[in-house]
């Protein structure tokens, strides 16, 4: 059977998944040391499960970014998920999508007069991490080094293969970046303004301040979440915008379709494509028996592409009746690239306000785009 240790995988995992669904719905992955799950409903119920613990975090992030929110269950999950709850929602979002739109036409007057752009290096890896440095209240010129940062932390998250260098890495960025909050932990804590560091350190849970460490945790999970993930996600939808002009062009024409876009641009092409769980007993998913304590792979991606759930799921279609754009962004979304249920994504609705922000004034700027050719120096 495959295995997510094969280079295939990193070339076109989408083949691999299918046989995978067909084949294999719950394998033991053995070079990975995990249970592999890919078809649709048991992703789905397998998320949903409190069998399946987040424990996994512990040495896939924790190492870098300390116990962050993503570890957390029950009642503590529920009282610092709120802290951060008002920053993603209501009124904030007005002024993302300010702040995402400033940023986004300060990126595009910089295209001016040029016949070639890279839009992956100078737009979608720029407008989430410039927009969510400015939101905590760091300052401009260190996005560089930000990016450096979460880019190692994201990488450590993913490092499935226990490359001992993408380790070492992820942790001496870890460390980096909490020495550089340390100094802006301390100027908000004796003089708070309107930013989210701020928020983060006059809040309070259960009658107590948040610890410095659990708030650089919070931070280095907000900058690598909602930069990262939102990066790739504004590359693949203008990838495949850029591979349907007919949908580009509608796009376009109706800003009112960027949600549609949005939500399947993610579904077909999750920025995450596998999560982890850990099994806390004995279960059976698919009349599969898994142990206590294994590690359980979900694969979102291949659960994505579900031909049992999304009719021709290959396909990029904005128009897709059977994907329920109207709930895309909530958790009670069909697709998985925002995750489910109480773990799903607090930056789900921000995500779109940064697309519906930035592709209209982008697409304005760039009267006929089209994919650079690939044989071209």
């Amino acid at each position: 059977m495959p295995s997510l240790h094969w280079e295939e995988f990193d070339h076109d995992p989408y083949p691999l998944y299918a046989r995978l669904r067909e084949s294999f719905p719950v394998a033991w992955d053995e070079p990975m040391d995990s249970w592999l799950i890919s078809r649709y409903d048991d992703v789905r119920a397998a998320l949903a499960d409190p069998r399946l613990s987040l424990d996994a975090y512990t040495w896939q992030l924790e190492p870098v970014l300390g116990r962050t929110l993503l570890q957390m269950g029950g009642r503590e999950h529920t009282a610092y998920r709120k802290v951060s709850t008002a920053a993603f929602n209501g009124r904030a979002l007005g002024q993302w999508w300010q702040s995402v739109a400033a940023i986004s036409q300060e990126l595009i007057d910089a295209f001016h007069g040029r016949l070639e752009v890279d839009l992956v290096a100078e737009f979608c890896q720029q407008v989430p991490v410039r927009a969510m440095a400015a939101a905590l209240g760091l300052p401009g010129s260190d996005v560089p080094d930000l990016q450096r940062w979460y880019r190692c932390a994201a990488e450590h998250l993913g490092n499935f293969r226990d490359d001992p260098q993408i380790m070492q890495a992820g942790r001496t960025a870890g460390r980096e970046l909490f020495e550089y909050l340390d100094p802006h932990i301390a100027q908000r804590r004796r003089h708070p303004g309107p930013d989210l560091l701020s928020t983060l350190c006059t809040a309070r849970v259960d009658g107590a301040p948040i610890s410095d460490t659990t708030i650089k945790g919070y931070a280095g999970m907000l900058l690598a979440a909602g930069s990262e993930t939102t990066s790739h996600a504004l590359a693949i939808l203008l990838t495949n915008l850029l591979e349907h002009p007919d949908q580009l062009a509608a796009v376009r024409t109706e800003p009112g379709l960027i949600p549609q876009a949005w939500a399947e641009a993610v579904r077909r092409n999750p920025a995450v494509q596998l999560v982890i769980r850990q099994a806390t007993e004995d279960l059976v998913i698919a009349d599969q028996r898994i142990p206590a304590g294994a590690a359980v792979a979900l694969s979102i991606a291949s659960a994505n592409r579900d031909p049992a759930r999304f009719t021709d799921p290959d396909r990029f279609d904005i128009y897709r009746t059977d994907a329920h754009t109207d709930r895309a962004f909530t958790a009670a979304a069909t697709h998985f690239a925002f995750g489910a249920g109480r773990h799903f994504c607090l930056g789900a609705q921000l995500s779109l306000t940064q697309a519906q922000a930035a592709i209209p004034l982008l697409l304005n700027a760039l009267p006929n785009p089209a994919l650079a050719d690939k044989s071209s120096p």
